[in-house]
């Protein structure tokens, strides 16, 4: 089994379902034996493709937060509130 063409297609399968292989999926998908697939994933060759879901382009990358800022809402709040209770008393009778 080339090493290439099984990483690939464990990383389709990953694309396709959003689930892990099986050796029996990626034996029906590449026309091989389980057991050929089985032989085929090493440790190293799991370890490759743990690495590339850990630290490509399919991990979530959140942006760092180097600027802090403070959003003071009181004085939005209370204009709020002023406006409000003046208009409300600006009805009545």
């Amino acid at each position: 089994m080339d090493r290439e063409t099984l990483r690939l297609a464990v990383y389709e399968h990953f694309a396709d379902t959003g689930a892990a292989p099986t050796a029996e999926s990626l034996a029906q998908t590449l026309g091989a034996s389980p057991e050929e697939i089985r032989s085929g994933l090493g440790q190293q060759m799991l370890d490759d493709i743990d690495s590339t879901f850990s630290t490509g382009p399919y991990e979530l990358l959140l942006p760092k937060w180097d600027d802090h800022y403070q959003l003071d809402l009181l004085p939005w709040l209370t204009s709020k509130t002023r406006n409000t209770t003046a208009s409300t008393s600006s009805r009545r009778p």
